[in-house]
């Protein structure tokens, strides 16, 4: 609808989520008009509860504005600087497909 309107839109989810498995979101992942990133949690000063460690938290953006999945796609710095920080641990065993 957003497109039809004319506007932008922007979804995110953890990337292992079920969601992007589900028929909605892979019919708005393959749409021509809507780019993807990849996102690290750290990179935006995500934390664990108690130990303040920052979190990888790998988060997949989509949008149908390149410049915001751009700005949005940042990844950890120790891909390029091994042992830049250390990461605290993320569970994922809440993740439902019905969560989007």
């Amino acid at each position: 609808m957003q497109l039809r309107l004319g506007g932008d839109a922007l979804g995110e989810n953890p990337l292992p989520s079920a969601s992007f498995q589900t028929p909605p979101i892979q019919r708005v992942l393959k749409h021509p008009q809507v780019f993807s990133g990849v996102s690290h949690g750290c990179r935006f000063g995500v934390e664990e509860r108690g130990t303040g460690r920052l979190l990888l938290k790998p988060t997949m953006w989509f949008s149908t504005s390149p410049e915001i999945c751009d700005e949005l796609s940042k990844r950890c710095r120790c891909e390029q600087t091994p042992g830049h920080h250390v990461h605290g641990a993320v569970s994922y065993t809440h993740l439902r497909a019905h969560e989007t």
